[in-house]
């Protein structure tokens, strides 16, 4: 059975190592301190997963904090004569050994620094001196490699630096004197190019022009002959035709038999209506192939419009809006061709609004120029329609001819005017028509060809 009280004096009063007994509670029973000094110290932590290891059986070496201070600290199982299952420790802080080799290691250490730093000042001096003008040498071709020619390298003595560095100004010097030569040139090649590019285009963009005029031209030409045997044609056949309907609404009004055939009635009154529709072909066909030149005079484009409106039945659910912009515009232009292009506009434009929508007809002075704009919240055109929209018996209605916006465009053009339209789908389209400003001063203008 060992004696509790007696093991503080088995290490002759040492706390290094420290020897331990660690009760069944975890608690010191025992310790190798000095028994005067017992009070003095910090309570000894061990760690637990070592004594459930020592209490299983097993030898373990692990750590306990003594004294504030980790320590290697070895657990021994100890079955004492009671029955209890004890824990002897023994608890190392380091070996005189170890505390020379780290002695013995820390003045090598301090040998090494001092000779280290006493070679790097050595070194720091004499490389100083050397790499100091090769550094400018280097800064210099960097500078220059960056594009900066003025920078210039001190020539400080008459040595193979110094001459290093005399060359290397006079490169630079060479360089910005070629550059601006070619910078020169570059300015002069340039201005070459763009005058020819220029004179390029504008005879590209001329030459197009021609093309499509001449294309156009020749489709009107071809178009105007047959269009006009055609007109001439159908109307007699249609003048037949209408003759006959005459015949039989009289002969019906006389005849109670007919009179009770309501079948008869229906059909000749289609036949009356679908002859108007063609003498409006033909009249568009004649209108396009005799577009007449203007009679000049002052009109008054508000005027005219009020006079349009006046004529063009507005279906229920469009509300027109009107921005006159409070002034009178004058234009120089011959009033029935201008009614007759302003009703083409405005009816396409309710036609374009099955489901209602706003139609806005707006008056204005831009320059020299007077500006009628009539726009729709219709459906819009496609870019690919906008392209083709002032080609002859180009249409997308059922029964247009796809002549009017031709022929508009043909009168507005007599009038050394322009008629352009802008649109995007589901946001409506615009037509522009632009006409010279009339004053009084004014010279009759010379009809558009």
């Amino acid at each position: 059975m060992i004696d509790f009280n007696s093991l503080a004096h088995m290490n002759f009063g040492r706390s290094d190592p420290l020897l331990m007994l660690f009760g069944e509670d975890d608690a010191v029973a025992a310790a190798s301190y000095p028994s005067t000094d017992k009070s003095t110290h910090s309570p000894i932590e061990p760690e637990p997963e070592y004594l459930d290891a020592a209490r299983s059986g097993q030898i373990s070496v692990g750590w306990a904090l003594v004294d504030g201070e980790r320590r290697w600290t070895a657990y021994v199982p100890v079955a004492l004569g009671s029955g209890s299952r004890s824990v002897f420790a023994v608890s190392l802080t380091k070996s005189p050994v170890a505390g020379l080799r780290d002695e013995l290691i820390t003045n090598h250490i301090m040998v090494i620094a001092a000779l280290s730093l006493l070679v790097l000042g050595v070194g720091y001096v004499v490389t100083r001196t050397i790499t100091k003008r090769i550094m400018r040498l280097r800064d210099g071709a960097v500078e220059i490699g960056n594009g900066n020619l003025s920078f210039r390298i001190e020539e400080s003595a008459n040595d193979e630096m110094g001459t290093l560095a005399r060359e290397f100004n006079l490169m630079s010097d060479r360089l910005t004197e070629q550059n601006s030569q070619l910078e020169e040139a570059n300015r002069d090649l340039e201005h070459r190019v763009s005058e020819r590019t220029e004179k390029l285009q504008q005879a590209n963009v001329q030459l197009m022009e021609a093309q499509i005029q001449l294309v156009r031209t020749e489709k009107f030409g071809a178009l105007g002959e047959s269009s006009a045997g055609v007109a001439h044609d159908l109307r007699n056949l249609l003048g037949a035709i209408r003759n006959g309907i005459y015949f039989l609404k009289s002969r019906l009004a006389k005849s109670s038999e007919l009179s009770a055939e309501p079948k008869v009635v229906e059909y000749l009154k289609v036949m009356d209506e679908r002859i108007t529709q063609c003498d409006k072909i033909i009249q568009d066909l004649i209108s396009f192939t005799r577009i007449s030149t203007p009679v000049y005079s002052s009109v008054t484009l508000i005027e005219v419009l009020e006079s349009t409106l006046d004529g063009v039945e507005t279906p229920g659910g469009i509300s027109v809006i009107r921005d006159y912009g409070g002034t009178d515009v004058h234009a120089q232009a011959g009033p029935f061709q201008l009614l007759r292009v302003f009703t083409n506009l405005i009816a396409n434009a309710n036609e374009a609004m099955l489901e209602g929508g706003e139609l806005t007809v707006a008056v204005r002075s831009v320059g020299p120029s007077a500006e009628v704009a009539i726009t729709d919240t219709g459906p819009g055109i496609s870019p690919e329609g906008l392209e083709k929209i002032f080609e002859p018996l180009y249409t997308t209605k059922i029964q247009g001819t796809g002549l009017g916006l031709s022929v508009c465009q043909q009168v507005i053009a007599k009038h050394n005017g322009s008629l352009a339209v802008h649109s995007k789908v589901g946001f409506g389209t615009t037509f522009t028509v632009s006409l010279p400003l009339f004053a009084a001063s004014n010279q009759p203008l010379q009809p558009g060809g």
